[in-house]
């Protein structure tokens, strides 16, 4: 073996011990990580109008402000808490739609959950059952959250809640903040 055949042969094999020892170090995605990464940056799954318990329409198509989605469930303790946090965000934030979807088909409970909160001119209440948001790949669990710029595309994902204030506000804040 020539002296040129020997060098190249060292070349290829130490590349494939490099980038195999590379490929062994990346992180592997859990599905959390994989549902997130597949949403971001693209429109919300959903195109499609509503029309709301709190008599009105929403229309993602046709949106042309931020959007806060929260995808709730009425057995969802994490849900039940953050509730009043996410209808303080609806009044701290005017210029954002909140759009509140829920799976409790009892429409009448879910309207006397929301009280006076629920003629808030950015609140949109829509209630679906549970396998609408399956069957779309909307949400790995409850609560999921979306957060949609006003050019119609999902800038973050969350998904699961928590039952403290200050970590709510840890997850939400930064988000908001920033599509403003």
């Amino acid at each position: 073996m020539n002296r040129f055949s020997f060098f190249l042969q060292s070349l290829v094999a130490l590349l494939l011990l490099t980038t195999h020892g590379a490929y062994a170090q990346q992180k592997k995605l859990s599905w959390n990580d994989q549902f997130i990464i597949d949403k971001s940056g693209k429109p919300f799954p959903v195109q499609e109008s509503f029309a709301t318990l709190n008599r009105k329409v929403y229309d993602f198509k046709e949106n042309k402000r931020p959007a806060f989605v929260y995808i709730s469930s009425e057995s969802c303790l994490p849900c039940k808490f953050e509730l009043p946090l996410y209808l303080e965000a609806c009044d701290r934030y005017k210029d954002f739609d909140f759009v509140y979807f829920t799976t409790d088909p009892d429409t009448t409970a879910v309207k006397h959950k929301f009280g006076d909160h629920i003629d808030r001119p950015n609140l949109y209440i829509i209630s679906r059952p549970y396998d609408y948001f399956y069957d779309r790949q909307l949400f790995l669990g409850f609560p999921t959250k979306y957060y949609v710029s006003s050019d119609h595309k999902v800038t973050t994902v969350q998904l699961g809640g928590w039952m403290d204030t200050e970590k709510v506000w840890g997850e939400w804040l930064p988000v908001l903040t920033h599509l403003q």
